[in-house]
C-alpha cells in the first residue's frame, strides 16, 4: 500500500490503520456468520505490528501489510472454532477502534478546511 509522497504521514497512518480495522471488521462478520458451519475455521487479522514496523523504519505506513491468519481455538462437537461471544466482542472492539479513526480523520480534514477558507 502506497500514499505517495503528497500524503502527509499522519493522514497516511490513519488511513492504513482504516483498511486494517475494516478487514478485521469483514473477518470478524465473516466467522460470525460462519458459526453454525460444520469444520468452519475462525481467522483474525493482524497488521498492527507491520504498521509500527514501517512507521519505525520509514516514518510512514507505506510497507504495511494486512495479513488474514487462523485464530486460535478448540473446536466444537461438530469442527468448528467460532467462538461467539469472543467474536461478537472483537467486532464491537473493531467498530469503536473504526469510529474513533473517522472521527480523528474527519477532524483533521476540518481543521485543514477550515484553514484553507481563511
Amino acid at each position: 500500500m502506497s500514499f505517495g509522497p503528497l500524503v502527509d504521514p499522519v493522514a497516511a497512518t490513519a488511513a492504513a490503520a482504516l483498511d486494517g480495522v475494516a478487514a478485521r471488521q469483514a473477518v470478524h462478520a465473516d466467522n460470525l456468520a460462519n458459526s453454525a458451519t460444520p469444520h468452519f475455521i475462525a481467522r483474525k487479522v493482524v497488521f498492527e505490528e507491520s504498521l509500527a514496523a514501517s512507521l519505525a523504519d520509514t516514518g510512514r505506513p507505506d510497507g504495511m501489510q494486512i495479513a488474514t491468519v487462523t485464530a486460535p481455538g478448540p473446536a466444537n462437537s461438530e469442527g468448528n472454532t467460532v467462538d461467539v461471544a469472543a467474536e461478537t466482542m472483537a467486532l464491537d472492539k473493531a467498530q469503536l477502534a473504526y469510529d474513533s479513526l473517522v472521527a480523528i480523520h474527519s477532524f483533521r480534514h476540518r481543521i485543514l478546511a477550515e484553514g484553507l477558507a481563511r
